[in-house]
């Protein structure tokens, strides 16, 4: 027999996911400076005093060393410098000189000298550092030679020789032989002038001279011979501008045989539709184009005239001056009402405007021709007229033709001249670019030999040392140094020990990372009972009462405390988290230990006191707690229920506190997750639902068993109750890719056991606005 009803199937909306404000690679992924800096600030104190320690070693231990130098001013002459005309690019020179001056000065050549012919290569010292072998390599391992001085003088033509030495007198005597060993060789090197280079110099230049001579004649003869006219080549080649004027002119002769072709193509069409087509004789005057309606007139009147007798002589003129004139006239109608026609249609004022002109005007030259005596066998005929425009068509194409192929003629004689004349042009330029080298090779061969004459009596650099070397001053081991080591060695003790300890260190030091990592809010910290002061004597105090109810729910036995006000603030965030449409609340931990059961009692008391209908169910069937917790029977329990050994009214128990019932876990059972995922359990959450405001669900710890990943997505909400310990980080993220994988509304988190010596947390009790005791 079944003894779990089927309950009442109800609408339930679908539970909202949370949405993650940070998934845990991002949160692992920023790094609180001033939080890592204040929970190490032991290791950071520690390495202070062996930075110190390192420091005071090098004072002691380190041997001194001792630097003496000396500074010369290298510059060129004033012969050399008027010679050479000294610039801003001659001062990219000196740059370089300075540079080459420094590398001699640090050459072996140049120490190995110093130190013979000043007897120093026996000194004590120096013979000290190199146990027997040469010391000239120790002198220049040890030898500075800098450029240019400090500030505003940093770009100064200075050098600065420096030696640093153990012995501080031996510093001297061996930057005053470097220094003078390096003026004696700069003065013999430079002192005589070299007298082979003047001879070939010299000797270049009379060949100079005689190659030059003989291109001055070859030009002469090339230039008597060429047909340029400007001396330089560059006057304009005279066939070139021809060879294009005669271009842009074929163009257009190209353009008008194109226009007048095409012209002769559509009076010829329109004749012959006009013959095709029956058309009147006088439409085809239409096809005459305004450009050549005049010539046509005018040739017209020419090709009518008679000179039979003398009364048509004597009528010439007039009927010469007229005919022009008339048929331009109708000529220039008779376009008119073609295109009015096409225009506007046959019965248009305009159009009938117009045929009225031209009937009006074919009258009166019908009446003229009367009264000059014109007879018809001497009047023509528009088809007349019409050949007589093809003809003129025609003999304007053939003319252009003929022009074209004249230029085209033309044209090619043009190119052929203009090449030889560019030929003559590129000739004459390479023989005045090759005249050009060579003068301008002769004059800085002339130059050059007139520079080294000038400097045949001079020195052409000056050395001039403008600070003489002194007992050499100590320089190491400085304080600064010291303490710039101190420093030094404080921070990479402080990152190394710091960056292990982060390294090693698997726990949770923020509510802000725990929040990053779940994706939900922390809404609650609450103390160890057991280390709490004032907790232990309340519940040292109740368990002399001997109550059925444990200690450990505060919020029964003392309503007032700032623990059950903790409770208070963690049950409203809870029901304004879950609304009215969320009654079953699953309470679960990452591990066992982490005082689930403890906050689960206390909060459904707090739920209780506040007027809601409370159900606890312990689902817990491993290892079962809420019965302890309140006094409670376990043997008629959840394992009865879905074993269905029991009926549901006989497992609900009360307790003392109103409103709250219990189901107990009942006895242990060999198979809970069976029992857990099967319809009878769902069947029993949804009975619960009809019965109570608020189920509270006691779950098992998430990561060692997998009962809470079948209960959570049967609950409207999920409470996490942790315990960070020093692997809370890892236990962390395990719990939450499990509570994620199976989508559980994670609507917060409960931090146990938190102190205010934890770093990032803050005691649950600071600032609590308490109870004032009042007597009456």
């Amino acid at each position: 027999m079944s003894t779990v009803s089927k309950p009442v199937n109800r609408k339930r909306k679908p539970k909202a996911k949370v949405v993650q404000q940070k998934q845990p690679a991002q949160a692992a992924s920023e790094v609180d400076v001033w939080g890592v800096l204040s929970r190490r600030k032991s290791l950071i104190f520690a390495s202070i005093p062996f930075s110190i320690v390192i420091s005071l070693a090098y004072l002691l231990f380190v041997p001194p060393r001792f630097e003496s130098h000396s500074k010369i001013l290298l510059m060129r002459s004033d012969a050399a410098t008027l010679a050479t005309q000294s610039n801003s690019a001659n001062e990219l020179i000196s740059q370089d000189l300075l540079a080459t001056h420094m590398s001699l000065i640090q050459s072996s050549r140049i120490v190995a000298g110093a130190l013979e012919s000043n007897e120093l290569t026996e000194l004590p010292s120096l013979k000290a550092q190199v146990n027997g072998n040469s010391v000239v390599p120790y002198v220049v391992n040890n030898l500075y030679v800098t450029r240019g001085g400090s500030g505003s003088a940093k770009n100064s033509h200075t050098l600065t020789i420096a030696f640093r030495h153990s012995d501080p007198a031996d510093c001297e005597k061996v930057v005053n032989a470097i220094v003078s060993e390096y003026q004696k060789f700069v003065s013999s090197q430079f002192q005589d002038v070299n007298k082979e280079a003047v001879n070939l110099i010299d000797k270049a230049r009379t060949e100079l001279e005689e190659e030059i001579s003989k291109m001055a004649e070859e030009y002469q003869k090339f230039r008597m011979s060429s047909p340029l006219i400007n001396s330089e080549g560059t006057g304009g080649n005279i066939h070139e501008l021809h060879f294009q004027q005669l271009a842009a002119e074929i163009a257009n002769i190209a353009m008008s045989i194109d226009e007048t072709t095409g012209r002769l193509e559509i009076v010829k069409d329109g004749i012959d539709y006009h013959q095709k087509n029956g058309r009147p004789a006088i439409e085809k005057l239409t096809l005459i184009d305004e450009k050549n309606a005049v010539r046509l007139g005018v040739l017209v009147t020419v090709e009518r005239g008679e000179s039979r007798n003398a009364s048509f002589m004597a009528l010439q003129p007039e009927r010469t001056a007229g005919a022009q004139t008339e048929y331009n006239l109708m000529l220039e109608l008779r376009s008119k009402l073609k295109q009015a026609k096409r225009d506007y249609g046959a019965n248009h004022p305009e159009v009938r405007d117009l045929e009225l002109r031209l009937s009006e005007i074919s009258g009166f030259l019908t009446e003229r021709q009367a009264v000059l005596g014109v007879t018809d066998r001497n009047e023509l005929t528009p088809d007349d007229v019409m050949n007589a425009y093809v003809s003129l068509l025609e003999s304007d194409l053939l003319a252009l033709k003929r022009r074209k192929a004249d230029h085209e003629k033309q044209q090619i004689e043009a190119e052929s001249e203009s090449k030889k004349l560019i030929s003559f042009e590129l000739e004459n330029q390479e023989l005045q670019t090759k005249m050009s080298r060579h003068e301008a090779l002769y004059d800085s061969v002339v130059t050059r030999l007139r520079n080294i004459n000038m400097q045949s009596d001079a020195t052409a650099l000056i050395q001039e040392e403008i600070e003489k070397p002194v007992l050499g001053r100590k320089i190491s081991p400085a304080p600064m140094i010291a303490a710039a080591i101190a420093m030094l060695s404080t921070l990479v003790l402080c990152g190394a020990s710091i960056f292990v300890a982060e390294m090693t260190d698997k726990r949770v030091h923020s509510v802000k990372q725990l929040e990053e990592m779940y994706g939900s809010k922390v809404i609650g910290l609450l103390p160890d009972f057991q280390k709490d002061s004032r907790i232990s004597e309340v519940m040292r105090e109740t368990k002399k009462l001997k109550s059925p109810i444990a200690a450990e729910v505060i919020t029964f036995h003392a309503a007032k405390d700032p623990v059950s006000e903790s409770i208070r603030s963690i049950r409203t965030q809870l029901m304004f988290s879950m609304g009215d449409s969320k009654q079953i609340l699953a309470v679960t931990s990452p591990n066992q230990g982490d005082g689930k059961t403890t906050v689960s009692s206390n909060l459904a008391v707090s739920l209780a006191n506040a007027g809601k209908s409370v159900i606890v169910v312990d689902c817990d069937m491993r290892r079962p707690s809420v019965h302890t917790r309140f006094g409670l029977s376990t043997k008629v329990g959840l394992s009865e229920l879905l074993e269905e050994k029991a009926e549901v009214a006989d497992a609900i128990q009360t307790s003392a506190i109103d409103r709250l019932s219990f189901i107990t876990a009942g006895h242990i059972s060999e198979n809970p997750s069976e029992l857990l995922s099967s319809s009878r359990f769902r069947n029993l959450l949804e009975l619960l639902r009809s019965k109570f405001e608020i189920i509270i669900l006691d779950c098992p710890p998430v990561l060692p068993v997998s009962d809470p990943a079948i209960i959570a997505p049967l609950a409207d909400g999920v409470l996490l109750v942790t315990y960070l310990d020093d692997q809370s980080g890892p236990k962390s993220q395990h719990c939450h890719r499990v509570l994620e994988s199976i989508n559980a509304d994670l609507i917060g988190i409960v931090v146990n056991r938190a102190s205010i010596k934890a770093e990032g947390y803050y005691e649950s009790t600071a600032g609590y606005y308490g109870y004032q005791e009042q007597k009456y």
